[in-house]
């Protein structure tokens, strides 16, 4: 049998790059945990290979995963493993591998975390050492962008020429591989254009400290700027942008962490976190989730948006409208506390319009005249008559959906 090693597979099967270093992490990870070479993995010559079981080898680091990982990231692994020995001619049958996603914990995130407030992010982006930082977070809470689209993002996909300023974001660097459309704030706008007054400076003294980028951007200084991503907006990796932002969170006291996990509770992901829930109060649905990204969105939703000019139009000025909601410093300070208790406003307006429709129909009689034309008689009822009358017809359709939920739950268990 012919090897196949780790690099050869990677660069056989995968262009894109991130993918690369993704896959290769999880194979090391798998590698390390067995402690064995992926070199000699599959050479029977070898001794520590002659009667070796692969199918034991995946159940016993299964198992360690399941231990020590998340839900949600033990999928990638396994499928990476699966195909690594497929290419290599190990295959493992399917009823195993379907086996070990049910003995799993599901892939529900098990991560606690919650959106940061106004006043926290205030807090927080005041430890800004630079305009790097600002810009790049201040267009994350305000656009819905992904850390990792947004390291990759190149400057001439921002649309500064519109209001509000436009982001297009190819699918080439899209998480589900679909173009999208998103907005950024006044507030962000005018950190970008910050940032972007310095930027190449900012570089030019981080090369000379950082080998990393001086591997990635050497030439881009010396000579013409190469490369499809060269002009980056913000040339620095996700993990990158994740260390300056859990500093950040260090700085401003911000340190608490989730128990089952240990990331902090305000990670860099509750940026986006911030966004869907300030703007989707006033941004109808639909348009929140093409803006994010969200991977299991109707794929026909992101065609109609993509390719309809008017309706991405009218997603920014929608955005428009709920912008205010995004703002973090051009806002009052008890802009919290503000939001609350138009929230409490609201609610109470829907139970006073659903009260006064229910009275309406209640004290409300239409008789029919002689001539055939109805007419309406308004009943003269207490309020305190509608409003137990209300309670009551409240209780019987909650008691209504009960029974519809049993007998639909015993229909099911007969067939």
């Amino acid at each position: 049998m012919e090897e196949n090693t780790v690099e050869e597979y990677l660069n056989s099967w995968f262009s894109n790059r991130q993918t690369r270093y993704q896959y290769k992490s999880h194979l090391k990870l798998y590698f390390e945990f067995l402690g064995t070479n992926p070199f000699h993995y599959f050479d029977k010559n070898e001794k520590e290979n002659y009667l070796r079981d692969y199918k034991k080898d995946v159940l016993k680091y299964w198992q360690h995963m399941n231990e020590r990982y998340s839900p949600k990231s033990i999928p990638p692994h396994k499928s990476t493993i699966k195909g690594f020995l497929e290419e290599n001619d190990i295959d493992l049958p399917n009823k195993f591998w379907k086996n070990l996603t049910r003995r799993g914990k599901g892939t529900e995130p098990v991560r606690e975390d919650r959106a940061p407030t106004i006043n926290e992010l205030q807090q927080i982006l005041n430890h800004c050492s630079n305009a790097l930082e600002r810009a790049f977070f201040l267009m994350m809470a305000s656009s819905g962008i992904r850390p990792e689209e947004l390291c990759r993002l190149t400057i001439k996909k921002v649309d500064f020429d519109g209001c509000p300023v436009k982001i297009r974001i190819p699918a080439n660097i899209s998480k589900n591989k679909k173009r999208r459309v998103t907005f950024i704030s006044n507030e962000a706008e005018g950190a970008v254009l910050e940032w972007l007054k310095v930027r190449n400076k900012h570089i030019k003294i981080k090369l000379r400290k950082t080998r990393g980028l001086q591997k990635y951007l050497k030439e881009q200084y010396n000579a013409k700027i190469y490369g499809d991503e060269a002009d980056r907006l913000f040339p620095y990796t996700t993990n990158t942008m994740r260390g300056k932002w859990n500093k950040l969170l260090e700085r401003s006291g911000f340190i608490e962490r989730d128990g089952a996990t240990g990331d902090y509770t305000l990670h860099l992901y509750t940026l986006r976190k911030f966004f869907e829930t300030r703007i989707s109060k006033v941004v109808p649905e639909p348009y929140v989730k093409y803006m994010m990204g969200h991977s299991g969105y109707m794929n026909d939703v992101y065609r109609k948006y993509n390719d309809n000019l008017e309706i991405q139009k009218e997603i920014g000025e929608e955005y428009v409208k709920g912008m205010h909601r995004l703002q973090i410093y051009e806002i009052p300070a008890n802009q919290d506390e503000i939001d609350i208790m138009k929230d409490q406003l609201d609610q109470l307006q829907e139970q006073m319009l659903s009260l006064l429709e229910f009275q309406k129909r209640t004290t409300s009689t239409q008789i029919e005249t002689e001539n055939g034309a109805l007419i309406e008689i308004q009943e003269n009822i207490p309020n305190d008559v509608i409003l137990k009358t209300y309670n009551d017809e409240k209780e019987r359709k909650k008691k209504s959906r009960i029974h519809r939920r049993k007998v639909i739950s015993d229909d099911a268990n007969i067939k």
